[in-house]
């Protein structure tokens, strides 16, 4: 897991998304040690399937995303940005499209 505070705007701008309206959905993961909440956004219906097994990309971005430490639940890191290894993903949840 890697946590992005700052400078993403540069990084999110230099890549052309397709046209069309974002969807954002909720997302809550949990990882070994870890429990992350936070958003992503899709420009087409979410496939789960290419997301967590065929993608290329082996990490999950999950926007302005918590996690919380599940052994110490004082424990709380925030960023704009966090990346989740895919092979440690335990649980991956997307909830209906945010507003």
């Amino acid at each position: 897991m890697a946590i992005v505070n700052a400078g993403i705007e540069l990084a999110l701008k230099t890549i052309r998304p397709p046209e069309g309206a974002r969807k954002v959905y909720g997302v809550f993961a949990t990882t070994p040690g870890f429990e992350i909440e936070g958003k992503m956004e899709f420009h087409s219906r979410p496939d789960l399937r290419t997301l967590m097994v065929t993608d290329a990309e082996r990490s999950l971005l999950i926007l302005n995303a918590q996690a919380v430490m599940t052994g110490r639940l004082g424990s709380r890191f925030a960023g704009e940005l966090i990346f989740i290894n895919c092979d440690f993903t335990g649980l991956f949840s997307l909830s209906g499209e945010a507003a």
